[in-house]
């Protein structure tokens, strides 16, 4: 038979007093207070996490309170959903208009290369804004502007002055309306164009041209020495009287007499 001393003593664990009171006053606080928990806990949900939303990766935790490891975090950002930002792209077409901004595939996204004048002269073909457009004319003080044909900027022409530039027609105008010119015995006058004096446009033959400064030249159609003349137009009398070559009328309420001299009544 083993010797006693090999065996092993049966321990007979008694529980002591003063433990059992103390594990039965917690629990009392536990029923009294409910929400009083020992320990860190487990944590609680991991949440739920949408495309580019919240995400929280804890929960309740600690002694009686909630705390929240994470935040708010967005896995949004171009083309996301829930996000806004540049639009993706993959280089075909590497340019393209918005309403009068040209933008370009950089990187993977349009951005924006140049703001047009206006959204008709956005080029996505050329990738650059044209300056101008076909036919388009411009009038800078006595210059004259004239799309070229690449649209890419005018081509200037100086004019003899200011009111020479029209920019309604492709050149400088010569002359301005109502303007006209000596020509021998004739008198030449601006055409409705104004691109040119139409030759010969009044017959000066008797009297002459009188010169002014090439622009409001005119013909002499009296002298100073003829006499006031009676006219008449629809029934009402006129005194005509020569003035500076030229013919001026008076209205006569009564009458205009022949003379000599004519004189209105």
């Amino acid at each position: 038979m083993a010797s006693r001393r090999n065996q092993c003593p049966f321990i007979h664990i008694v529980p002591c007093p003063a433990f059992l009171g103390i594990a039965l006053g917690l629990a009392g606080c536990q029923l009294a207070f409910g929400e009083y928990k020992v320990g860190n806990g487990s944590g609680g949900s991991a949440g739920t996490a949408p495309a580019g939303g919240a995400k929280s990766s804890g929960g309740a935790t600690s002694l009686g309170g909630t705390r929240s490891v994470g935040g708010t975090t967005s896995s949004g950002g171009a083309n996301s959903t829930g996000g806004s930002g540049p639009i993706a792209c993959n280089g075909t077409p590497p340019f393209r208009c918005q309403n009068g901004v040209l933008q370009a595939c950089t990187g993977g996204f349009w951005t924006t290369k140049q703001t047009c004048a206006s959204p008709g002269l956005c080029q996505p073909t050329t990738g650059v804004c044209d300056v101008c457009a076909d036919g388009q004319l411009n009038c800078n003080g006595a210059v004259l502007g004239v799309c070229n044909a690449t649209h890419s900027a005018f081509t200037t022409t100086t004019c003899v002055s200011p009111s020479y530039c029209d920019a309604t027609i492709s050149h400088c105008v010569v002359c301005d309306v109502g303007q006209s010119q000596c020509d021998g015995d004739y008198l030449d006058k601006c055409n409705s164009q104004r691109t040119a004096f139409n030759l010969q446009a009044v017959s000066c033959i008797g009297y002459g041209c009188q010169v002014v400064d090439g622009k409001a030249d005119y013909c002499i159609l009296c002298f100073a020495t003829d006499p006031p003349q009676c006219a008449s137009n629809g029934g009402s009398a006129f005194l005509r009287t020569c003035i500076s070559g030229q013919w001026t009328s008076k209205t006569c309420p009564n009458g205009c007499s022949i003379g000599p001299p004519a004189a209105c009544f």
